[in-house]
């Protein structure tokens, strides 16, 4: 086993806002793994994927970020959702409420869930589920529903009102619920003849109370876009991320995986890089290897 003397771990991170990121992935391997990057470039704390048969066939998630984001929905052949949450957070999942095509989660003292309603679902379907959903605005508490609605409605820019959207809208408000997104910007887009059309799907929902604001949409290789909301109600740290990232880097030392210059090298920043983010990227190359 080689010796290796460590240089002093990174300082607690500041507080940071709280964030959440969504996408519809169409059942794409690469679509999961470019959201599942981009959430660890942009520093998300969970992210729901919706959609994801195609890995369910290939026995499992191929993707290259593993250590950036740990799996923590279980995938059956009815669920149409599933949620990744950032490796920070592994020791503070306080509860995780899972049914087909939705997962709930509370992390860091933030509630968040992610859905996907089916376009097969009755009306009557939608209503119940979105009852549910806005149960969790009643008695004060906070949170956070975000998904692919699969609903139309003029309060997010639709050109018409369709059945599911008004049930939708009845009940998330009822309970004390507000829409947010960004009204009449297209988030899923399809192709009819030779005309693009696109049309608002994507969006979340939060409680009166909440602070959360839509910061990011970019497009990826999905027809939906990538979605994300940040909160400063359920701030991140400080955090002691050592205990987690450390393990890996130590490990792979050793294990012989290096040599004393090129460990003083990793630990160097780069210009415009400090020496934790060096140091977990070294790791997450080793840990998904």
């Amino acid at each position: 086993m080689v010796q290796v003397h460590w240089p002093k771990g990174p300082e607690p991170m500041s507080k940071q806002p709280f964030k959440v990121g969504f996408q519809n992935i169409h059942r794409g391997i690469t679509n999961a793994n470019v959201i599942l990057e981009e959430g660890v470039r942009r520093d998300w704390d969970i992210i729901f994927l919706a959609e994801p048969w195609v890995e369910k066939k290939a026995g499992g998630w191929a993707t290259t970020v593993q250590a950036g984001f740990d799996m923590v929905s279980t995938l059956t052949q009815d669920t149409r959702l599933v949620a990744y949450v950032n490796v920070k957070h592994r020791k503070e999942v306080e509860k995780k409420e899972e049914k087909p095509n939705w997962c709930v989660l509370k992390v860091g003292g933030q509630t968040s869930a992610g859905v996907y309603m089916s376009k097969e679902w009755t009306v009557q379907k939608y209503g119940q589920v979105a009852a549910l959903l806005g149960g969790y605005w009643r008695r004060g508490r906070k949170a956070l529903i975000v998904g692919d609605w699969n609903a139309h409605h003029t309060l997010w820019g639709s050109a018409t009102n369709d059945g599911k959207g008004k049930e939708i809208k009845e009940q998330m408000e009822s309970r004390g619920g507000q829409w947010l997104g960004i009204r009449g910007e297209g988030t899923f887009r399809r192709t009819n003849g030779n005309q693009l059309q696109e049309s608002t799907l994507d969006m979340a929902w939060q409680g009166l109370e909440d602070d959360w604001q839509m910061t990011e949409r970019f497009w990826t290789g999905s027809d939906h876009k990538a979605i994300s909301f940040q909160t400063t109600a359920g701030e991140t740290g400080p955090l002691e991320r050592e205990v987690i990232d450390w393990l890996g880097i130590k490990m792979a030392v050793e294990e012989g995986d290096s040599t004393p210059e090129v460990r003083e090298a990793w630990w160097k920043a780069t210009p415009g890089e400090t020496a934790y983010d060096k140091l977990l990227t070294w790791a997450r190359k080793f840990l998904t290897m």
